[in-house]
């Protein structure tokens, strides 16, 4: 376990990550089939300003993702068990679109206060290239945490599984191939020098989001077996510590 005081900077690796598109190693993955299309819902007009009877807390929420210039459409509570707002998304945000792999309806929920961590996010991932982010799931209905038993930010639609990202000059990283040092029980951050281009961008982004508390619990592939193929970024409201593993 790493606490956030203890993780180290990756401002160099932004500053490198800022030429992806002049990159000569970039590669595709050879499980890539393109972009993940979002689901186009019809979009709802912003709800703080329809004077919908919301919660106060919910309406800050819709509104100030509004005001970041995400388009997205209130899902009904009776449709998303466990999640407090939930939303699907009917644009980028902050110019990163977001999908998941399946293009499943239900994966494709997410809490609005998720989606307000990758807007803060969505700079970093813009400085290194990043077009689009794929995953596998947000909301999973009812999801517990294998081995405890415990409910998973899943069932909240407060996590995101990072499966691979979408890079501006066309290639396409993938936490599976692309994420190298991986010892079991090691430290994700700080970085790896000595990784692939693929592979400092992928880990570099996710330590970024660390390093500016965006998330309170990360797994990566250092974590166990079930995290070979992806990187789980969870929110955890009223939580100011980070665990990372």
């Amino acid at each position: 376990m790493v606490r956030l005081s203890r993780l180290a900077s990756v401002a160099a690796l932004l500053t490198a990550c800022a030429t992806a598109n002049a990159e000569p190693s970039a590669r595709r993955s050879a499980h890539g089939h393109g972009r993940a299309a979002l689901p186009a819902p019809h979009v709802a007009p912003n709800p703080a300003a329809e004077g919908l009877d919301l919660p106060p807390e919910a309406r800050a929420c819709y509104d100030r993702l509004w005001r970041g210039g995400v388009t997205f459409e209130l899902v009904d509570r009776r449709r998303a068990a466990g999640v407090k707002m939930p939303i699907r998304l009917a644009s980028a945000i902050g110019g990163v679109w977001v999908a998941p792999r399946n293009r499943s309806r239900v994966h494709s929920i997410l809490d609005c206060r998720l989606a307000l961590r990758i807007l803060h996010w969505s700079g970093t991932l813009r400085r290194a290239g990043v077009a689009g982010m794929e995953h596998y799931s947000v909301y999973r209905p009812g999801a517990r945490i294998r081995g405890s038993g415990k409910v998973s930010g899943h069932a909240h639609a407060l996590a995101i599984d990072l499966a691979r990202l979408h890079m501006r000059n066309g290639a396409i990283l993938d936490v599976l191939t692309d994420w190298e040092e991986r010892q079991r029980g090691g430290e994700p951050c700080p970085m790896r020098h000595d990784e692939a281009w693929a592979g400092r961008v992928l880990r570099g982004v996710v330590c970024e989001a660390v390093t500016a508390g965006l998330f309170q619990v990360v797994l990566t592939p250092h974590h166990d077996a079930a995290h070979q193929n992806h990187v789980h970024l969870e929110f955890r409201p009223s939580k100011d510590w980070t665990y990372i593993q």
